[in-house]
């Protein structure tokens, strides 16, 4: 007997929880972004995904002492995207990213979200460390 095995992520959850949350006309839909993150099925990157990947990146990039990140400048809606290697602490994120990376007790990027949050991470167990 095989078992398929599935990655859970944080959009996958997302996904799951909408399909109790959303209204009853968007159901099948919601169902069917369900289906495909479980999948996943590769879509195209949209403004808020892009962002939200350059900043985890960028925190990456601190808790790691790297001299510079990627920084996309993107005209969505074009074809334009100006991607470019910027020194960390001139990235236009900087300073809300140095905070998560700088939470108390932090050791990674999913780490030093979830500190930031007040939730406990699997790498210590309390918020005192």
């Amino acid at each position: 007997m095989s078992m398929e095995r599935y990655l859970m992520t944080q959009s996958l959850l997302s996904s799951w929880l909408y399909t109790f949350n959303a209204p009853e006309e968007y159901g099948e839909e919601a169902m069917n972004d369900f289906l495909s993150a479980l999948n996943r099925e590769k879509k195209e990157t949209t403004e808020a995904m892009q962002n939200g990947i350059d900043f985890e990146n960028l925190v990456t990039a601190i808790l790691n002492g790297a001299p510079t990140a990627v920084q996309h400048d993107k005209v969505w809606g074009k074809d334009i995207i100006n991607e470019k290697l910027v020194p960390v602490q001139e990235h236009k994120w900087y300073t809300g990213a140095s905070k998560v990376a700088r939470a108390p007790g932090s050791k990674s990027r999913r780490c030093a979200t979830r500190r930031y949050r007040g939730l406990p991470c699997s790498c210590t167990e309390s918020l005192t460390d």
